[in-house]
């Protein structure tokens, strides 16, 4: 909210610009010394760390705040805030609203509903390409309904919505040979949150079967590389904006990049096993025992793992042996069919929550979708649906229970448990899988990975 407001008051190119002591919003929490409810500036932990498309919805958010908030208070700056307004050449008033109102709460979820809602058709029209029109209705509404969905936005604010629904259609859109649309979406989802890297295995696996699925060609891989510059393009053309700004203010071009991408990937700053992921790294924490004194020691992930590699290392080697695993078997099992896309994107966005370090407990929400397409599509699929879906539920609640007690640790060991058992059952079900291609009876026009007449599996 205080990037909202940053932005409304500057404009979203200026988002970079922002510091938090110069966004202060009110706060109403108790005096600790008279009990009593009492007013506090409130500041942002940090400044804007997301990519650029990100402000354009902050900026959304600060202009609904401002118009359907009334109650504003118009104060000077405190003295040290004063001093540092002056600097920047900015008012030394301070319009304030308060956070953590019901309409404040609102305005922040906002965004993240509407592409909750593009989100569960996008899902829907990937279960009617799998199993046929009558399974769009059933994946609209497991997705829509789902509690590790609306949880993410409703009750913790938060904006995974954002990027799962650009990456959900990407596919679709992929699937329907529409590859600029598909590169589209991608490029706006790498410019929304750094986390839609974890897709890039996916489309290479399905660059890879328009070549070897049945009937596949070079020619059909050309065509499909259109979506490299429409992923490209839409990425830059997002981004040049903040990067003529910031470059004109003397912080350089590339500070979006700095802050949203090198600030967060591999940064010492979150060098942690496990931030609440309930994965295998969550049962490494749990085996370890610690006590709210070491628990942040206990988590670095520097340290050294049981095969001599730091954790950092030997998360990434299972992450990437899961992901050639998951790979050779969709493709062999499957045979390249768009099933074997949905179920690797699966797999992949699965295995990314339960491998390798540094994983925020939020991650489980990029599998849930795919894991309710293929839910829909064949049964073998609901019980990591339905696990996952727990998991995920447990994990948008989890910063409500989770300590060093043994009773958190029961429970949220049991979630690991359950979650990384996941992992095996996928591969089960498509070692067991019979080796036929499955029909695409669901599409709307023909899909490039249909391959011609194919049989249901």
């Amino acid at each position: 909210m205080a990037w909202g407001t940053w932005t409304r008051a500057h404009g979203p190119l200026a988002i970079y610009d922002m510091e938090p002591e110069l966004a202060p919003l009110l706060r109403v929490a108790t005096d600790p010394r008279s009990g009593q409810p009492a007013t506090y500036l409130a500041f942002a932990p940090h400044a804007c760390n997301y990519p650029p498309f990100s402000a354009y919805m902050f900026w959304v958010k600060g202009l609904l705040w401002h118009v359907l908030d009334g109650d504003v208070r118009m104060v000077p700056a405190p003295s040290p805030l004063r001093v540092l307004l002056e600097r920047r050449g900015l008012p030394t008033t301070l319009e304030l609203r308060t956070v953590d109102t019901r309409l404040a709460r609102a305005v922040d979820g906002a965004p993240s509903l509407v592409f909750e809602v593009l989100l569960a058709l996008g899902v829907g029209q990937l279960a009617r390409r799998l199993r046929g029109p009558q399974a769009a209705v059933a994946g609209f509404v497991l997705t829509f309904a789902a509690p590790a969905i609306f949880l993410d936005a409703a009750f913790w604010g938060q904006s995974d919505a954002w990027i799962s629904a650009m990456l959900v259609w990407c596919l679709v859109w992929w699937l329907g040979g529409r590859y600029v649309a598909a590169g589209a979406a991608y490029g706006l989802a790498l410019v929304t949150k750094p986390q839609a890297i974890l897709f890039a295995p996916v489309l290479a696996y399905a660059l890879l079967a328009l070549r070897c699925r049945r009937g596949g060609s070079w020619g059909q891989v050309a065509a499909a590389l259109r979506t490299v510059p429409a992923a490209v393009l839409t990425a830059a053309a997002v981004a040049a904006p903040f990067m003529a700004h910031d470059a004109q203010s003397g912080a350089g071009a590339w500070r979006w990049l700095e802050r949203s991408y090198l600030g967060t990937i591999g940064s010492g700053e979150y060098a942690y096993t496990t931030l609440n992921a309930f994965n295998v790294w969550w049962l490494d924490l749990v085996a370890l025992r610690p006590s709210d004194a070491d628990w942040w020691r206990l988590l670095d992930s520097r340290t050294a793992s049981l095969i001599g590699l730091s954790k950092d290392a030997t998360g990434m080697l299972l992450l990437g042996a899961s992901i050639g695993l998951a790979a050779v078997l969709c493709a062999r099992r499957l045979r390249w069919s768009a099933t074997s896309c949905v179920t690797f994107a699966f797999a992949v966005l699965l295995s990314a929550f339960l491998l390798p370090t540094r994983v925020h407990e939020r991650y489980v929400y990029y599998c849930i979708p795919f894991a309710t397409a293929l839910a829909v599509q064949r049964r073998a699929w609901w019980v990591p649906w339905m696990a996952m879906s727990v998991v995920g539920t447990l994990e948008m609640l989890s910063h409500l229970f989770v300590s060093a007690t043994p009773a958190s640790f029961a429970v949220t060991g049991a979630a690991a448990i359950v979650a990384t058992t996941m992992l095996p059952w996928t591969y089960g079900v498509l070692a067991l899988a019979p080796v036929e291609e499955e029909a695409e009876t669901g599409a709307a026009a023909p899909s490039p990975l249909a391959g011609g007449a194919e049989g249901k599996s």
